[in-house]
Formats: C-alpha cells, sequence, structure tokens
C-alpha cells in the first residue's frame, strides 16, 4: 500500500512541473520579445531606439518612407560613422602567433639593435604600421570642366608599369559616354606636377575592362572593352594610341598608322579585356565574351573563339606559358592552352567558386592566382595543386565587378567593397591591415576607385595610394604621420 501511494504523489506532482516549465518558458518568451534584437516577426522591422515594431514595405513609400532599402542604408551609415572614428585612433593588428604591436619607426630600429627583431620582420612590421598610418590629401587637378564639376566620376584608375602614367577613365553623364584623360607624373619626388593630356578620348556605351597594351611599343595604346547599350553602340574593343592622346601635336609614324587615331574590334557583348604579354602569342589580346573568350590578332583582326560555355567576366593572360585564364558567370576559373586549336582544344584547369568570378590577378610567380567572387570571397589558389592556401575575409560584393590590385612587391592587397569602404591585407598571412571608411554615404556613384604604387613618377619617387571619388583625387601618403 505504501509503494502505491508513493507512486500516485509522484503522478501527482508531474503536472505541476509541466506548468512551472511552460511559465517560465513563457516568460523568456516575453523576454526575447522586448529585446528587438533577438526576436524576428517577418515583415516587420524592431527600432531599438523607439523599442516599438514597424511594418516594412517592399519599395519606396511616400506614406511609409520605412522599406528594406532604408534599413539597409541606415545601418550601412552608422557603420561608417563607426568606421570613421576607429580610423582616427587606428593601430597595426597583431600578427597571428605573434605579440608584436605597432612600432615607429625609431623604436623599431631600436629594438632591432637589441635583437628583438629579425631584420626581415622588422621591414614588414615598419611598412605594415606605415599603411596604416597613411593620411589623406586632397589633390588639386583640373581633369575635367569646372563649370560641370558633379556631371562626372571616377571609374577606372590604371598605371602603366612604371608609373609615370595613368588611364584615368570617368563617366561623362551629360553626353552619356565615358571619358577617358592620359595623366602623366613629372615629378619624381611628389605628386605636385600632374599634367593632363591635351586631348580627351569619348566612347559611347558603358566601359566594362581597361588595359595597357604594347601595340607598337611598350604601353604604347590603351585597350578597353565596352557594352553594348542600344543599336547605335555595338558592343567591341578599341585600341587608342596613348602618346597621340597626350600630344595632339604628334604625327603619326608608319609602323603604326593603322592602330595610331584607334581601332574598333566588334564583340558580341564584351564584359572585359585583357593584353596578351607572352612573347610567344604577342601583339594579341583577348574579349570575354557570351559564353566565350575571343582572342584576336590586333593588326589582321583573325580571332580564335574559345567555348567557356559561360559568360566571361575576368581574364589574365599567363606571361611564361601560352594559357589564358578566364572567369565565368558560374564561378569557373578556366585555362586554355593557346597553342592547341579551337576545335581540339581542352582545358588545361578547372578552378571552382561558389560565384560569378570577377577579378583575377596573377603573382609575379605564376603558380599562384588571386581571384575574387561576387559573395565578396577573395582566394588565393595554387595552380600546380589546384587548391585555394590562403583567403581573405572581410571584402564586400554581391553583384558588382570590382578589381583587385597587388603592389609591385606582392605584400599587399587593395580593394574597394561595395559598401564603399576600401581594405588592405597582407598577402602573405591574409590579415585584414586596414579599413578605410568611405568618405560619402555608401551609393554606386560615390564608390572609390584606387591606384597604388611604391613610386609613383618612376624609379625613386613616392609610394602611395591614389583615391578616385566622384570628380575628386585623393593621396595617401606612404609613411609616418607628421
Amino acid at each position: 500500500m505504501r509503494e502505491t501511494d508513493g507512486k500516485a504523489k509522484r503522478l501527482a506532482k508531474i503536472p505541476s512541473e509541466r506548468k512551472g516549465q511552460e511559465k517560465g518558458r513563457g516568460k523568456e518568451v516575453d523576454r526575447n520579445v522586448g529585446m528587438g534584437s533577438q526576436s524576428q516577426i517577418p515583415g516587420f522591422y524592431y527600432d531599438p531606439e523607439k523599442k516599438k515594431y514597424f511594418r516594412v514595405l517592399p519599395g519606396h513609400n511616400n506614406y511609409n518612407p520605412l522599406t528594406t532599402a532604408h534599413i539597409q542604408q541606415k545601418q550601412q551609415e552608422e557603420t561608417r560613422q563607426e568606421l570613421l572614428k576607429q580610423d582616427r585612433n587606428r593601430t597595426v593588428p597583431k600578427a597571428r602567433g605573434s605579440t608584436r604591436t605597432a612600432c615607429c619607426g625609431p623604436r623599431l630600429l631600436l629594438k632591432r639593435q637589441l635583437g628583438q627583431f629579425s631584420s626581415g620582420l622588422s621591414q614588414s612590421c615598419a611598412e605594415e604600421s606605415f599603411l596604416v598610418e597613411m593620411e589623406k590629401q586632397k589633390l588639386i587637378v583640373n581633369l575635367y570642366d569646372s563649370s560641370t564639376p558633379d556631371t562626372v566620376n571616377f571609374l577606372a584608375l590604371e598605371p602603366d608599369s612604371r608609373c609615370k602614367r595613368l588611364l584615368a577613365l570617368s563617366d561623362a553623364r551629360r553626353i552619356s559616354s565615358c571619358q577617358l584623360d592620359f595623366v602623366s607624373f613629372m615629378s619624381l619626388n611628389t605628386l605636385d606636377s600632374m599634367q593632363k593630356s591635351y586631348m580627351q578620348y569619348f566612347t559611347p556605351g558603358k566601359v566594362t575592362g581597361i588595359c595597357w597594351a604594347s601595340v607598337t611599343g611598350p604601353e604604347s595604346h590603351a585597350l578597353f572593352s565596352v557594352l553594348d547599350e542600344g543599336p547605335d553602340t555595338p558592343s567591341c574593343a578599341r585600341l587608342v594610341c596613348a602618346e597621340v592622346m597626350a600630344n595632339e601635336h604628334l604625327i603619326p609614324g608608319p609602323d603604326g598608322a593603322g592602330l595610331v587615331r584607334g581601332r574598333n574590334y566588334e564583340v558580341k557583348s564584351a564584359w572585359t579585356c585583357a593584353w596578351n604579354s607572352n612573347p610567344v602569342f604577342s601583339k594579341c589580346f583577348s574579349v570575354g565574351a557570351n559564353n566565350s573568350s575571343v582572342v584576336i590578332d590586333a593588326f589582321t583582326g583573325e580571332r580564335d573563339i574559345i567555348n567557356t560555355k559561360s559568360d566571361v567576366f575576368a581574364q589574365r593572360f599567363c606571361s611564361m606559358t601560352p594559357v589564358l585564364l578566364s572567369g565565368t558567370r558560374r564561378g569557373e576559373i578556366l585555362g586554355s592552352d593557346l597553342r592547341v586549336r579551337t576545335r581540339c582544344r581542352g582545358l588545361a584547369m578547372t578552378l571552382r567558386h561558389k560565384s560569378s568570378v570577377c577579378c583575377l590577378r596573377l603573382l609575379q610567380d605564376e603558380n599562384y592566382l588571386l581571384a575574387s567572387d561576387m559573395q565578396g570571397k577573395i582566394k588565393l589558389w595554387d595552380l600546380r595543386v589546384q587548391r585555394c592556401v590562403q583567403d581573405y575575409p572581410g571584402h564586400v560584393n554581391q553583384y558588382a565587378h570590382i578589381p583587385l590590385i597587388v603592389d609591385s612587391q606582392e605584400k599587399f592587397i587593395f580593394a574597394v567593397g561595395q559598401d564603399c569602404h576600401t581594405r588592405m591585407w597582407s598577402l602573405q598571412d591574409g590579415r585584414l591591415l586596414r579599413t578605410i571608411p568611405s568618405l560619402h554615404p555608401a551609393t554606386q556613384a560615390s564608390r572609390p576607385t584606387i591606384a597604388f604604387s611604391w613610386g609613383w613618377g618612376g624609379e625613386g619617387g613616392t609610394p602611395g595610394l591614389l583615391m578616385g571619388i566622384r570628380d575628386e583625387l585623393y593621396w595617401y601618403k606612404l609613411g609616418l604621420s607628421e
């Protein structure tokens, strides 16, 4: 009898315990609802400042301006303001597995003399410290008509290999075309002396790619691809002579009589372009088109079509081997051997990203390839084993063609994200060294374009970062801040 009474008492306690657990869960739900950051209600947005839920409408509405785009824009602006505050009090991030921090030049020299730093480590630390301490300076360069300062935006800055000349591509909205300027740096130690070309080249349509081309001499021409925007502006690739554009009084020589003023090569949907610096297949370039890469001889116009089965968004020629690398819309990086004819050609390699590949950069050791995609992933590939050996976190991209920049000494990587912030990584270990916040609220028109050099104006020039925002040009000098 005692055992049955004990069982009955235990069974009677179970419902009361369940009721207590349900009450406790109800209190937790109420707390979570009160903390808007932990509770998500579809179709509603919780404002932590007003402590209220607001209905989110798709698209813009004058009666209720609270939309998803408005919320994202507000969050981006708050993040930008926080980054601006952090950028004023920035420090060099520690290396992985290291205890070193930011040091000034004399302190680094003292620690090296005391044996606390090796020569290589101290030099690397000093360069990273100088990179973090770069301060901006606005340059006054009259590239455009001062009467219409708001009608242009910088789209690309492409220096030559000696960093004595610069291709400045901008969007000329008033005449619905793109404007190409040739800028030369006349001073070796300062950027105070910058000379604009006498002539400007206007091209209708949208320029999707730009690079230097060695047609009649080293980097004698500018090559760019134009995407069609109607029946009057078909897609094509164009070669323009830089010397003629920089000096209107120059008389064309006999070697480049047919290519001096410029030449068009019609290609269906030209997404990108690349010049071939390989001596075996010199004087030719490639255009990324719909489902193919089109290799064109600059003089004869002869074409070789490489079937990629997907649109080509990025291209790069290997200078040591006759191989063309193509990054496609479906996330593949295809290597094609140019020595094999079209019908018999096979793929030398295939690398895969999870999103469309938008930029390719070969290092000096061409066994390594940098690639970025439209999910913000930046990867360093080893082409010998066809594997990713390094990632670079923090990049922001969702759908844009955003280029990567690697310095000539291959120490740093620079990229502008879709949030308009400029980020810098260490190429060796993938550390994010610095984030330069956008000077303006993030919009497509205010996205910066950048170019970096260890010596602007040639050997012995000043190292630093050039940044074009809208119609303004900024200069970040590499060195200790005063």
